[in-house]
């Protein structure tokens, strides 16, 4: 009796005694009897793969799904799912792959920079039948390439500050001041009030009387930090009291038009 040609999804080797292995890893196959001979046919292959089966037995193989393609769904002869006839058109029954991802083939579906998509395993979509996966649009850097979180960030989305995290702006910033952002807020909070305050004084300078300059030293060319605090105390007060405000918002406004 002639040997039965081997499939094309399966290797067969004879070592006193014939053996059948799939050439993928989980595909199905059942052992169907004919008037003559005894072969094995292909009924099932896991996701990401076509089962391809027509009359020629010798033909029946799970073909991948190729790149820019993909599939969650178990392929089932029986059921007629994710199932084809011809080889070389079987990856048309893949899904596309989708805006704002990556895929390489089978079941590999990752989101590029700036997407994300749910992290479920290919086995609870495929037992959910979930055909096409969705991938959604992150904010600014929120989801870095491959579907992952930027530091500080986590959730859905990576929309959300993780512990130790503050929203400042559209980013998730440290809460520690000792990082590098830190010091640079730290010391912006505290320099630009201070040169604020000095222009203000240099511009008010001509309505003050002059007697108040010799202790103003912080005004003179040379610089000296420790009468800083006092004669800011004093000056404010005095043009509190003396009732100057009103001119010297005038003369400010002035000095910065001309």
């Amino acid at each position: 009796r002639d040997c039965t040609p081997c499939p094309v999804g399966a290797i067969c080797r004879s070592r006193g005694m014939s053996t059948f292995e799939s050439v993928v890893n989980g595909s199905k196959w059942e052992l169907v009897e004919t008037d003559d001979r005894k072969m094995f046919r292909l009924h099932g292959c896991p996701p990401g793969y076509v089962l391809v089966r027509n009359n020629i037995a010798s033909f029946d193989q799970c073909v991948e799904c190729p790149n820019g393609r993909y599939s969650f769904i178990e392929a089932a002869y029986e059921s007629g799912a994710m199932t084809h006839s011809q080889a070389q058109s079987a990856g048309l029954l893949c899904s596309v792959c989708p805006g704002g991802a990556r895929c390489d083939g089978g079941t590999q579906v990752w989101p590029l920079e700036g997407y994300w998509k749910p992290n479920r395993t290919v086995a609870d979509l495929a037992d959910a039948g979930i055909r096409n996966v969705t991938i959604y649009r992150c904010g600014v850097r929120s989801c870095k390439d491959g579907g992952e979180c930027y530091p500080g960030r986590k959730g859905q989305i990576c929309g959300i500050c993780a512990e130790g995290y503050s929203k400042l702006g559209l980013e998730c910033r440290s809460c520690n001041l000792m990082t590098p952002g830190g010091y640079r807020v730290l010391v912006v909070s505290i320099i630009v009030p201070l040169i604020c305050l000095w222009c203000l004084l240099v511009v008010w300078r001509p309505m003050l009387p002059f007697e108040w300059f010799d202790k103003m030293e912080f005004i003179k060319p040379r610089f000296q930090i420790k009468g800083l605090a006092p004669s800011l105390l004093k000056v404010t007060t005095s043009v509190w009291i003396g009732g100057y405000v009103t001119d010297y918002s005038k003369i400010f406004v002035s000095f910065w038009q001309a």
